[in-house]
């Protein structure tokens, strides 16, 4: 092996949307490099699913640079000091390296208007001194602008995209073909929310909307009931889907346990439509050619659906009862596959010609580079 690497993201449990970035991530650097690629705080099992290894203090010191991998890190929910602590360890990894003056990069990641002035002048100095950086649409790079950079930042899209169904391990795709056809469906829909009725008042009113929508659906209609990560906790997706399959008749719907990125991609891939809360189980949908559709805890599903050019397929869950209801009427009801722009495919693809030039500078040898 030729230098180390170290990669960095929101590793510590198997979701299924910073899993899969942080698989592209990894593929493509073993594309490009040989280098030995280290994970920073990842789960013991996500280190497993990524072929690394945690780094230790040392490796930061020894390491030929860091990368951050696809997410929304600076697209923050809350703000003072949950905010501020969680942001220090988005970016902890590359301030460390950059310290010792190695290189870093940012690879398709959301940026917002941060809460604190402490936060902005961070992240302006981690973007004026990475060797480079992609953000995943518009808005990202408005408001990384907004900061007053020095160097110029990258519009890209998420990574996600740079998948299709070409893509798919063959055997996870004849096991979502099997489930699909022993539920003889003519139709078949995902369905996948992160909190039950008890979660909070917007769950409650979400829930009873879906239960009214599912009612009125055609008979020949069967639901996939889905999760995006192992889920135990109480009021979690476990518990969620429980509580949808209760809205259905016997017959109609299966519950589906997450089983890894790979089960993941080609269940959605077997769908007619999906509709859920989450980011990356709709644009990972959209990368395998299923329409999707969000009623959306986090602003920063707006602009990725916007830039899809599917801006009304996704609203936020606060939305007005009317609007929740055309969403869910829509997703239980559309058929035809969705087409990925080539725009969007391409920006995506943009992240690994930024990548490559990330592992061109933290390993300038000509062995450390392929092509």
């Amino acid at each position: 092996m030729t230098g180390k690497i170290i990669i960095h993201g929101m590793m510590t449990s198997q979701n299924f949307g910073d899993i899969l970035l942080a698989e592209i991530v990894t593929g493509w650097l073993r594309e490009l490099t040989t280098a030995e690629l280290l994970s920073a705080y990842a789960a013991p099992d996500v280190q497993a699913i990524l072929g690394t290894r945690n780094a230790t203090p040392g490796d930061y010191v020894s390491a030929n640079g860091v990368v951050l991998s696809g997410g929304g890190y600076f697209q923050m929910m809350d703000s003072g000091y949950p905010a501020l602590k969680r942001f220090l360890k988005n970016t902890g990894p590359l301030q460390l390296a950059q310290l010792f003056g190695k290189p870093t990069a940012l690879i398709g990641v959301g940026v917002d208007r941060l809460p604190h002035a402490s936060m902005r002048f961070m992240l302006r100095r981690l973007l004026n001194h990475a060797v480079a950086a992609g953000l995943r649409d518009p808005n990202s790079l408005a408001c990384a602008e907004e900061l007053g950079l020095r160097r110029h930042a990258e519009l890209t899209n998420d990574l996600v995209f740079s998948l299709d169904a070409t893509t798919l391990d063959p055997q996870k795709q004849a096991a979502a073909a099997a489930r699909r056809e022993r539920l003889g469906s003519d139709r078949l829909v995902g369905l996948h929310l992160s909190g039950t009725s008890t979660s909070a008042p917007d769950y409650a009113r979400l829930h009873e909307r879906l239960r009214l929508a599912l009612a009125d659906a055609p008979p020949s209609t069967g639901y996939l009931i889905i999760e995006d990560h192992p889920s135990k906790e109480k009021g979690g997706q476990s518990d969620a889907q429980q509580e949808i399959l209760s809205y259905l008749p016997a017959g109609r719907a299966e519950i589906v346990r997450y089983d890894g990125t790979r089960s993941m991609l080609a269940l959605l891939h077997s769908l007619d439509s999906v509709f859920t809360n989450k980011l990356h189980v709709g644009l990972a949908a959209a990368a395998m050619g299923t329409m999707p559709f969000s009623l959306a805890k986090n602003r920063k599903n707006l602009a990725s659906f916007d830039a899809l050019g599917i801006g009304g397929n996704c609203l936020m869950l606060s939305a007005a009862t009317g609007d929740m209801d055309r969403i869910l009427a829509s997703a239980i009801t559309h058929s035809g596959r969705f087409t990925v722009p080539p725009d969007v495919r391409a920006l995506s693809m943009k992240n690994r010609d930024l990548l490559k030039k990330f592992v061109a500078a933290a390993l300038p040898s000509a062995r450390g580079v392929q092509h």
